[in-house]
């Protein structure tokens, strides 16, 4: 998807006001992930448009361990998209 047209309907569709500007999340890889911004709406939930960087629309298949931080984000209610936890990762070929 566009995120260019995802945003312009965002400000200009549903007439929302961004709160957060385009910010870099980090994946448990330490790599950035994509970037994200945030707008307000009329209640206590902030409406957040975010990307996954080098995917498609099939971001599990393009990018399987920032989908999994972006989901797991969202089921711990998804406001900490900057704060996504560094995995502790064994090498595959220690030396």
């Amino acid at each position: 998807l566009s995120h260019m047209g995802n945003s312009a309907w965002i400000n200009q569709g549903l007439n929302l006001t961004e709160e957060k500007e385009w910010t870099e999340w980090h994946g448990s890889d330490g790599q950035v992930a994509g970037y994200f911004e945030t707008y307000q709406t009329g209640g206590n939930t902030p409406f957040t448009l975010l990307t996954v960087k080098g995917a498609g629309h099939m971001v599990p298949k393009d990018r399987p361990e920032h989908a999994l931080n972006m989901l797991d984000q969202f089921l711990k209610g998804g406001q900490e998209h900057d704060k996504v936890e560094r995995a502790n990762v064994e090498p595959l070929c220690p030396f």
